[in-house]
């Protein structure tokens, strides 16, 4: 008999919610943290630390945790897909250069994440708020902060959002970071890894490394991803990358 790779897909999801459920019930008090990867999902996470709430770092699709108030990270996929490559993918980088650490890259994000399905799933969970990288980070941070203090009714005046970005800001991520050999090695207070932070955390860098076939790889395995969060109009920057 022969089985669809959707049907099969779907009795995998069924049996990850079933074991889920099962094995992490929903907890009442807690406040679920999630993420592309190099979405600034870490930040969050960090910062409702500092504001001492029960907060819990996650990397299952946001439905498992629809009973919970979840923070779901999103960012250019351009830019996850070369923040992967760098943290992920670094040795490929280092001996036989950027792209094809790239083309790795596109299908971890493409095949782990299932990028797309788990987006439009998400739009559709309730107690869920999306966090959009390039509104607040390298620029606004301590209106995140904000943002994250009201949406748990917790009172910051000024000082107290400066001490908070203080202990969480790039330069203090950075410090962390460099006190750690590779990815496998992390801080579990702060959840920074060694590499954790590949690019300083730049908008845009993609501009910097994809050439035209690694763009047309993307726009193949993520382009209808890209335009929904309306990144792109159409497949038209495609042809604009050399």
């Amino acid at each position: 008999m022969n089985v669809s790779n959707s049907v099969l897909s779907k009795i995998s999801r069924r049996l990850q919610y079933f074991f889920f459920r099962s094995f992490f019930p929903a907890k009442k008090d807690g406040v679920y943290v999630a993420g592309w990867i190099g979405s600034g999902s870490t930040f969050i996470y960090q910062v409702l630390r500092e504001l001492q709430v029960p907060v819990y770092k996650v990397h299952s699709l946001p439905r498992f945790h629809s009973f919970n108030l979840t923070f779901f990270t999103i960012r250019d996929p351009r830019d996850v897909v070369l923040s992967t490559a760098l943290r992920h993918f670094s040795e490929i980088a280092n001996s036989e250069g950027i792209k094809p650490a790239l083309l790795k890259a596109i299908n971890h994000f493409a095949d782990k994440h299932q990028s797309a399905k788990e987006y439009f799933s998400a739009r559709n969970v309730p107690n869920l708020i999306f966090i959009r990288y390039e509104t607040f980070f390298l620029q606004n941070e301590e209106l995140l902060i904000q943002f994250l203090a009201d949406q748990i009714a917790c009172p910051v005046n000024d000082r107290r959002i400066k001490e908070i970005l203080k202990r969480t800001s790039m330069e203090a991520n950075i410090k962390r970071m460099r006190s750690k050999k590779d990815f496998d090695e992390y801080d579990p207070a702060s959840m920074i890894h060694g590499k954790h932070i590949s690019n300083k955390g730049k908008i845009g860098g993609w501009l910097d490394v994809f050439d035209h076939e690694v763009a047309k790889v993307f726009h193949n395995a993520l382009g209808d991803l890209l335009i929904s969060l309306k990144y792109e109009e159409s497949a038209n920057w495609v042809k604009k990358v050399i």
